[in-house]
């Protein structure tokens, strides 16, 4: 299976109801209320989410990502792919696909 196939373009990538968000300058911590887990991100995660977490679509937010960041389309799927395989095994987002 190709990264691509695991996060499709269409997919849809939200913050889940019982996790609280809070921006810290640049960076951002995440809460879930449910298993107490806390959950930082970088300045570059951080906005990472934040386009994803307002974009229509995945593919939208990745279009939008590759032209306020000069890195390799490939390179850029690949870290934001880990970054919500990581926060999906946390139970910080939900994804409709």
């Amino acid at each position: 299976m190709t990264m691509e196939s695991s996060w499709p373009d269409k997919a849809q990538v939200r913050i889940h109801p019982q996790v609280l968000l809070h921006q810290v300058e640049d960076e951002a911590v995440l809460l879930n209320l449910d298993s107490g887990v806390y959950y930082g991100l970088d300045a570059v995660g951080a906005r990472m989410m934040q386009v994803v977490h307002q974009s229509a679509t995945l593919g939208d937010a990745i279009g939008l990502l590759l032209r306020e960041y000069e890195v390799d389309g490939t390179q850029l799927r690949a870290d934001l792919h880990r970054l919500l395989d990581d926060m999906q095994a946390q139970g910080l987002i939900v994804v409709e696909r």
